[in-house]
């Protein structure tokens, strides 16, 4: 069975775009360790807060998409820093 023609059913089909872009998300900025990265890191996350805010649209332009709580989350995987907030953020996710 064809994956795409597969869900619940519905009189309209669901584009593809806004079945991916209306689930929650976030950002893994990697590299937090390295020097120079908190710059990007604060503009990452300007961008991010415009996005929930609606000041900007979502990244996939698609009508109907989750701009609950953009968030990015900075790591240093090398490092083991930050790893831990992913978990803790998607558990939140889940939560809500």
């Amino acid at each position: 069975m064809d994956p795409q023609l597969t869900g619940p059913p519905s009189d309209e089909a669901v584009s593809p775009v806004l079945q991916i872009a209306g689930k929650p998300w976030f950002v893994v900025a990697t590299k937090a360790d390295l020097a120079g990265t908190q710059e990007n890191f604060a503009e990452l996350k300007a961008y991010l807060d415009d996005v929930t805010n609606a000041k900007v649209p979502h990244p996939s332009r698609a009508e109907g998409s989750w701009t609950a709580k953009c968030a990015a989350i900075p790591v240093s995987a090398i490092n083991g820093q930050g790893v831990d907030r992913i978990v803790h953020w998607t558990v939140g996710l889940l939560e809500e």
